[in-house]
């Protein structure tokens, strides 16, 4: 099983925004390429020591939140996005699409002021 945290902020220099879907549909291309590149280099930075799941997966995340009022479904889609995309990239996956990615689940956690973040397990289905 690969476990993984991501956080849910990102600085973008003038300001620090909550990932999600509403800040992506209003987030200039640049910016978004910006982060997209940031999550990759993270999941690449932080699986590095893990082995590829080979054939169907299935991911789980929880999400601990900031401010009582958040989204989780808003957040968790867009980290999913990078999530998904970066361990195709990096090779621990074969494919991020519905042959090898059969499923995701996602519950909340509970409010956390000092560390908002996103707890992420994959696991192979053979596993």
């Amino acid at each position: 099983m690969i476990t993984l945290s991501l956080p849910i902020y990102f600085n973008t220099g003038k300001s620090t925004v909550l990932i999600g879907s509403n800040w992506s549909r209003n987030a200039h291309f640049y910016m978004l390429n910006k982060v997209k590149k940031h999550y990759h280099k993270l999941v690449a930075d932080r699986l590095k020591e893990f082995e590829p799941i080979i054939g169907e997966y299935i991911v789980a995340y929880t999400y601990y939140y900031k401010n009582i009022s958040s989204d989780g479904s808003n957040v968790i889609s867009q980290i999913e996005k990078y999530f998904l995309d970066g361990i195709q990239e990096i090779g621990l996956v074969e494919n991020d699409n519905v042959r090898f990615h059969i499923g995701s689940t996602w519950k909340v956690g509970h409010q956390d002021r000092d560390n908002p973040r996103v707890d992420i397990s994959v696991r192979g289905v053979l596993e």
